[in-house]
């Protein structure tokens, strides 16, 4: 069994007193929130980044995005096992709220596959998102987080 350490951005901003959230498009075609994670026999996370410095690392990686405030009070994890490539994995995954500048140039990592992206509002994003259960469940709990300080 593999462990993945993910750590994932709920990348927002705040159009005409709405929440707008950036989902990416993989090139499988599911849509997610920018995040990252490396595959580990162990599970150790790397010494040398912590989790916030992983989830700026990974958005501006995959999305060109810089402009980013990170809100620790919003994280919420959740894990879940999910069979890849013939592989049978566990997933650790972290997710906090960012807020960013939706007038940002989102650039697109070729490299790391994504296609495309949309600005969508939250049950927008809920009808989107993932292929698997937990990304969702995640997300709503970093919203209503998120609400609570906003």
């Amino acid at each position: 069994m593999f462990i993945r350490n993910n750590v994932r951005g709920i990348i927002y901003d705040i159009v005409d007193n709405e929440y707008c959230f950036l989902l990416i498009k993989a090139r499988k075609g599911y849509w997610q929130n920018p995040q990252g994670g490396r595959k580990e026999l162990t599970g150790q996370l790397r010494k040398t980044e912590g989790e916030i410095e992983a989830l700026l690392r990974e958005t501006s990686q995959k999305t060109g995005l810089d402009n980013l405030i990170v809100y620790p009070q919003t994280r919420s994890m959740i894990e879940y096992d999910a069979p890849r490539k013939g592989e049978h994995w566990h997933i650790k995954l972290s997710a906090y709220a960012v807020k960013t500048d939706s007038k940002q140039k989102i650039i697109l990592s070729k490299k790391e596959g994504h296609t495309s992206y949309a600005w969508v509002d939250y049950n927008t994003a809920l009808e989107m998102l993932d292929n698997y259960p937990e990304p969702i469940i995640i997300f709503k709990e970093v919203v209503e987080k998120l609400k609570q300080i906003n």
